[in-house]
Parts: C-alpha cells; sequence; structure tokens
C-alpha cells in the first residue's frame, strides 16, 4: 500500500505470495481501492523499507477486510496493538 507515495506495509497482515494463484487474488481485491482515500497509524516499525501501520481506506479497516475477503490472515507476532 502506498500512502500519498510513501510506502505502507500493513502491520498484522500476512498474504499470500503474488505469483500464487491466491496471493493474485488478493491483489485484485486490494486493487480495487486505488485512487481511495487511506489514513494509516504507523507503529513505529519499518521493514522492507516500508512504515509499518494498520490503516483505514474510506473510514473502514483495510486489513479486516482483506482477511474477511481473500486468503490473508492475521499474524498475530505484528498485531502490535492487538487490533486482530
Amino acid at each position: 500500500m502506498e500512502v500519498n507515495n510513501v510506502p505502507i506495509r500493513l502491520s498484522a497482515l500476512n498474504c499470500p505470495e503474488r505469483g500464487t494463484q491466491k496471493g493474485d487474488n488478493a491483489a485484485r481485491i486490494a486493487q480495487q481501492f486505488l485512487g481511495s482515500q487511506a489514513r494509516c497509524e504507523l507503529t513505529g516499525a519499518k521493514t522492507y523499507d516500508r512504515l509499518v501501520g494498520y490503516c483505514k481506506v474510506n473510514g473502514s479497516d483495510f486489513g479486516a477486510y482483506m482477511m474477511n475477503n481473500s486468503s490473508c490472515k492475521v499474524w498475530e507476532k505484528y498485531d502490535v496493538w492487538d487490533r486482530y
């Protein structure tokens, strides 16, 4: 995810890799939101040159949406604010 051209890694979200059927499906689901307004709370962590945070798109929790509508799952180890 990018917010104002800043790459953001969603905290606690574990999705299949692109190039797999489930990963490509998750990417298609996420791409529906390109251009939508996002608001992120950053955790202070950084991984793979991306800031880490919990984000809402159009006012709804994006991580929860992806977990409910694709094969993405919660990665409890990285749910630092116990949101899921």
